[in-house]
């Protein structure tokens, strides 16, 4: 299986589809909710392609507004199966012990949702799960960290056989009501606290996992590393070009060394990790000067801005770069689109 993705930040098609599932069974039309996100219907039966974080928000915001439902994040999650979580989902169900559980979905959390940050804490004897949205101020926090945080209990209580009681939980905002938290948890979480982590008994999550099977889990755990790789390899190339796209919108030439300090790399690492990746600075520096011709001359931009842009020291330099690339001048292109 292969990933379909556009950006840096996305999420599986598989857990998006619990979201999309709750709101179509409760009255909201698919194309209503395709609207919303800016995608095509297609999109929703490709369990392949992932959503942008920025399209998840989107549904998320017309949920919210349509049900104005507290507990909306409970109830998503109450209709969360393994494969909403696809590969992830099986690697919980057959590690070791519930600490292996834990520990796979921190690390493999990236495969479910980039637009989620999952880490595991240690603190005397507890163990910490703590939820963070990537965003620096997100606008759909109590909902999207609800959903994960009772997907993880549902996920031991019905797949290990286990009911779990935190020791107790912070959460980064405040709730209308506390008896679902209490319900679910089995603690009254502690409100506006500085960040959103469940607190297990770190001795509780030792014992062995009910269902676990070592060579299933050895098995899922390479296709899962695959997946990680991949999805790891796209977003950093596509970190780097969106590095290469500033320098040149902000008139500067752009060069390995200066978008290896942009990003924090030393430039031996950074040509290191794109080699790894088979690709070059020199291929992603081609790749965006490509992408910004086009759209620029299709924005009406002249032949002359455009290879000024791109830092082409004449015309017809640019022209012969642009007819190696799409097979045609510039002139052509145009007449074209």
């Amino acid at each position: 299986m292969s990933i379909k993705k556009d950006t840096k930040r996305s999420s599986s098609m598989q857990s998006v589809m619990a979201l999309v599932t709750y709101m179509i069974n409760n009255g909201i039309e698919l194309q209503e909710i395709a609207d919303a996100a800016s995608c095509d219907l297609a999109v929703f039966s490709d369990m392949d392609q992932r959503l942008a974080y920025t399209q998840i928000q989107q549904i998320w915001h017309l949920a919210i507004k349509r049900f104005i439902d507290y507990e909306l994040g409970f109830k998503v999650a109450s209709n969360i199966t393994l494969n909403n979580l696809g590969v992830v989902g099986y690697i919980i169900l057959s590690a070791p012990t519930l600490k292996d559980s834990l520990e796979r979905l921190c690390h493999y959390h990236s495969i479910i949702s980039e637009g989620v940050s999952l880490n595991i804490v240690q603190k005397d004897n507890m163990l910490g799960v703590e939820c963070k949205l990537c965003d620096e101020k997100p606008i759909v926090l109590r909902e999207v960290v609800d959903t994960f945080f009772s997907t993880i209990i549902q996920i031991f209580k019905h797949y290990a056989g286990e009911y779990i009681a935190l020791l107790d939980m912070e959460l980064q905002y405040c709730a209308n009501s506390v008896q679902v938290y209490k319900n679910t948890f089995g603690v009254v979480p502690k409100f506006f606290k500085e960040r959103n982590i469940m607190w297990f008994d770190a001795s509780f999550l030792d014992q062995v996992n009910k269902c676990a099977d070592k060579e299933t889990f050895n098995i899922l755990k390479f296709q899962a590393d695959k997946l990680l790789d991949e999805l790891t390899s796209e977003s950093f190339s596509a970190e780097i070009k969106r590095n290469i796209y500033k320098q040149i919108f902000d008139c500067e030439k752009p060069s390995i060394k200066n978008t290896a300090e942009n990003i924090g790399y030393s430039k031996r690492a950074l040509q290191y990790k794109l080699s790894e990746q088979n690709t070059s600075f020199r291929i992603l520096l081609e790749q965006s000067r490509q992408e910004i011709a086009s759209k620029s001359l299709k924005e009406g931009v002249s032949s002359s801005d455009t290879a000024f842009l791109l830092g082409y020291s004449d015309l017809s330099a640019f022209n012969r770069a642009f007819k190696k690339w799409y097979g045609t001048t510039p002139s052509g292109f145009k007449n074209m689109t």
